[in-house]
């Protein structure tokens, strides 16, 4: 999840294999987020509500492969930068611990399979939804969620906040608990 004003660097989006043996991963990667936690943000951010009244346009649901997909169709400042498609690479393709060195990885490829644009009326968001698979290392398939939004400043606030918030929790419920 992130803000279409966001700029995307090293910084951002971090190589796990120049992380000096610790695996980094971006403030914006939300990988703990279940379907409990997803909920809880769209009754929080008010999209659901908006749905629910029918105050939300469907601007494009569909299955799709193409590239310039990438991009919002209303409001080209929604776009997925192409280094968050790198970032996902490399993270699927550092997965365990044995990755050592970047030369030895190859990165797998992520493919578009589907899209989703919708605009918000009552919190004024507007979201391009990307879903892109890859190869899993164990020989499955991975599906990644890539959202990218656009929301009025004081919404941004309460979203980086939220987001801090969702990070906390998700860290808070997945460490191992303590046996005394």
């Amino acid at each position: 999840f992130m803000p279409f004003y966001y700029k995307c660097n090293e910084k951002s989006f971090p190589n796990p294999f120049k992380s000096g043996g610790k695996k980094r991963v971006s403030h914006y990667e939300q990988s703990n987020v279940d379907p409990v936690l997803y909920y809880i943000l769209v009754l929080i951010s008010l999209t659901g509500l908006s749905t629910l009244l029918g105050l939300t346009d469907f601007i494009d649901v569909r299955e799709t492969s193409k590239d310039e997909d990438l991009v919002s169709k209303h409001d080209a400042r929604l776009k997925v930068d192409p280094y968050i498609l790198q970032y996902i690479s490399r993270r699927v393709a550092y997965g365990g611990d044995n990755a050592e060195d970047e030369s030895k990885v190859e990165l797998p490829p992520l493919k578009l399979i589907r899209r989703f644009e919708y605009k918000f009326h009552i919190p004024q968001i507007e979201v391009v939804m990307l879903h892109f698979t890859s190869p899993a290392p164990n020989g499955g398939e991975l599906l990644h969620l890539v959202e990218v939004y656009k929301a009025p400043e004081l919404l941004n606030q309460i979203s980086r906040f939220l987001n801090k918030v969702i990070v906390w929790f998700a860290k808070f419920s997945s460490s191992p608990s303590k046996k005394e």
